[in-house]
């Protein structure tokens, strides 16, 4: 992923981990998402990696600026994963 990511970037290749070989597509968007934490507006990167062994697994994260990310989800088609910000509080500035 080249940064700073831009709307609409798109970029995919090869993988490897250990012996198994796949191949991933990822794609960018700005959108906005709302979580327990708050409303955001937020850089949405989605990720589709397919391989053999696995089949498609299905990645997407939401990255707010000074935050981090703030949603993830996660899909392999039997399992289905969703991961949320609940709470958010900026550190306190050091003098």
């Amino acid at each position: 992923m080249k940064f700073p990511v831009q709307p609409g970037a798109k970029w995919n290749g090869d993988i490897t981990v250990g012996n198994d070989k796949g191949k991933y597509f990822s794609e960018a968007a700005e959108e906005t998402v709302t979580v327990k934490a708050g409303k955001f507006k937020a850089m949405r990167v989605s990720i589709k990696l397919e391989s053999p062994r696995d089949g498609v697994v299905k990645t997407t994260y939401w990255f707010v600026p000074e935050v981090g990310f703030v949603r993830q989800t996660f899909d392999t088609g039997r399992l289905n994963v969703v991961m949320e910000l609940v709470k958010f509080q900026p550190a306190k500035e050091v003098k």
